[in-house]
């Protein structure tokens, strides 16, 4: 139902701005759109909005709206499987954000597409460079302190160090999720982070912590 509510008050919305031709309303509630149909997984669909919204901010010039709308779409097609073009858009919205980020702060868009660059890298199996891009990420949103960011980029941290199978660096990075998710007190990243280091000390044979862990 909120859903579906969420959408036609959205569409209405659309209809004002295109009616009025206020052309800033149009790419947000476009992009806005894009987000309610991701989070559906509907990603035709999203993918459609989102493109409407980049091809007006591209009209308009509109560098920061550019950067996140590239970001969006980028991410549509790391979930499709498709890293080639997900790498693409993460790197066309990375080069717009630094270019005008003196500007317009636009760091968490950066710290955004080295996070989502590194997941791409990671499902591509090139490790060093999902780690590399993935630390990056880490390391803007600690100075940003978007503590729930931070915790989501140290996991997918531990995992890449999972799949090379250097099971010290993934607990060190894995607990500092924990630690961090306890702080804010956050449950579904307490339990996405104990799951992890569950995971991590079954492979190193220590069952006893792995199933303290996954308690």
């Amino acid at each position: 139902g909120d859903f579906k509510n969420g959408i036609q008050y959205k569409l209405k919305a659309l209809k004002f701005f295109e009616q009025s031709q206020e052309f800033k309303g149009i790419a947000s509630t476009n992009n806005n759109l894009g987000v309610l149909y991701f989070r559906q997984n509907n990603y035709p669909k999203a993918l459609e909005h989102y493109r409407k919204a980049l091809q007006i901010a591209q009209v308009q010039k509109d560098s920061a709206s550019m950067s996140t709308f590239l970001l969006n779409i980028g991410e549509v097609y790391l979930i499709e499987k498709n890293y080639p073009l997900a790498l693409d858009f993460e790197h066309k919205s990375l080069i717009i954000s630094e270019k005008v980020n003196k500007r317009i702060n636009l760091e968490d868009n950066i710290a955004y597409a080295y996070g989502i660059m590194g997941k791409v890298y990671a499902a591509q199996q090139k490790f060093d460079l999902a780690l590399e891009y993935q630390q990056k990420a880490v390391q803007i949103f600690e100075k940003l302190q978007d503590q729930v960011a931070v915790i989501e980029y140290l996991l997918e941290t531990a995992r890449t160090y999972q799949f090379k199978q250097n099971w010290s660096d993934a607990l060190v990075f894995a607990k500092s999720a924990l630690n961090t998710a306890e702080k804010i007190n956050s449950k579904q990243w307490i339990k996405e982070s104990r799951l992890t280091l569950s995971e991590v000390y079954a492979a190193l044979g220590d069952s006893k912590l792995a199933y303290d862990y996954h308690k």
